[in-house]
């Protein structure tokens, strides 16, 4: 419901503005793609609990595992650029990149995310393959034997999508907690200088460094309980 009141707010403000500030944008994305992933997980469970005979069939299981996939792909992905655009913007290095990230990273806001959506897929693919290589190991245990598949097949394709899972969300995880250890340094430099030149710590330029660094710390919190969480869910359905 949070992530359908955000995306409903922003709407209202394109729709009055009729244009949205980078911020904004990757907000959107974040919070359409979090509602999509939740109403795919309803979407399941309303057809495991009325309509289980539906999920007999290999390619519509094969296709909703490739969408939820795909969209926790893309929740990660998303989250680490809304942590490295936030960032970015509100620290002070002066080297190169930084320099430059900040002067174009919100005109490039827009490939960022659809690099970040072609790696999500390409990261989604291989769960894809391994139930259509379980149907097509079935199909020829079937015409050959007329039995089906040994029992450790499907525990050994989860437990390979479990790698493939944990592989496809490290980057954006690591990419996210770097960002958020050079925000920390940053505040630390600025809280020094400004130690070091006597101003007074309740300066508003501070204030707001300090208000940023407990949202993005939170963030973090939140970031890492749903790391943990989904992949320790992935480990317990490969061990099922």
């Amino acid at each position: 419901m949070v992530n359908m009141t955000i995306l409903a707010a922003i709407f209202l403000k394109w729709k009055t503005q009729r244009s949205l500030q980078t911020i904004y944008k990757i907000l959107a994305c974040l919070s359409l793609s979090r509602c999509l992933c939740l109403l795919s997980y309803l979407f399941y469970y309303t057809i495991l609990v009325f309509h289980p005979w539906i999920l007999l069939d290999i390619v519509i299981v094969t296709a909703m595992v490739v969408k939820v996939m795909f969209l926790h792909f893309t929740n990660a992905w998303f989250a680490t650029i809304l942590c490295v655009f936030y960032c970015v913007k509100i620290t002070s290095y002066s080297n190169v990149c930084c320099i430059f990230l900040k002067m174009k990273i919100s005109t490039r806001v827009s490939w960022f995310l659809l690099a970040s959506l072609f790696i999500s897929l390409l990261s989604t693919l291989p769960f894809g393959f391994d139930f259509f290589t379980l149907e097509s190991k079935n199909l020829l245990n079937g015409t050959m034997e007329n039995t089906t598949i040994p029992g450790n097949v499907p525990v050994n394709i989860f437990q390979k999508q479990f790698m493939k899972f944990f592989v496809g969300t490290c980057p954006p995880f690591v990419i996210f907690c770097v960002t958020i250890c050079l925000l920390l340094h940053s505040l630390w430099m600025h809280t020094r200088r400004m130690r070091s030149s006597g101003s007074n710590f309740s300066c508003p330029n501070l204030e707001s460094h300090y208000s940023a660094v407990k949202s993005m710390s939170l963030f973090l919190v939140l970031q890492v309980i749903y790391f943990i969480f989904a992949n320790v869910d992935c480990q317990l359905k490969s061990l099922a």
